[in-house]
């Protein structure tokens, strides 16, 4: 529904979204391996749930499993605590329980403070660093 994206991207962007965020995410949708997934990973870009939240990206790999990218460029740690959300957010979409590892949580961020890392391992994030637009420089 066209009208409920529009409520949940005006919820999530409230003063719209940034071009470096734009431009992340959009590189990253088209660029699936620079953060680990398969060629063949097709991208759902601002993913809607039923409950209104948006994910910057879902990925539905080719096996059927799903990944939760969330796009930060500034601060990244509330993106990881909105990973979480996301993850399980798909995997009740697709009907399987909450700790299935068919579903799989990523945040991609342009840098990362110390204290992000820790909580990304502790919940199961990937976190991949992407400066401007370029190659994901590993994971966590």
């Amino acid at each position: 529904d066209p009208i409920k994206k529009k409520v949940a991207l005006a919820r999530k962007y409230p003063g719209g979204e940034g071009p470096n965020h734009l431009e992340l995410k959009t590189w990253v949708a088209d660029h699936p391996s620079c953060i680990g997934l398969p060629i063949g990973s097709a991208p759902h870009v601002e993913h809607l749930f039923a409950s209104g939240d948006c994910v910057d990206i879902a990925f539905r790999l080719p096996n059927g499993d799903w990944t939760a990218v969330e796009i930060e460029t500034t601060t990244p740690f509330p993106g990881a605590q909105q990973v979480i959300k996301y993850r399980a957010l798909l995997a009740a979409q697709q009907g399987w329980f909450l700790d299935t590892q068919r579903v799989k949580g990523v945040l991609v961020a342009w840098d990362y403070e110390v204290a992000d890392l820790p909580f990304c391992t502790k919940y199961g994030i990937e976190s991949w660093q992407c400066r401007d637009g370029g190659q994901g420089l590993g994971q966590n």
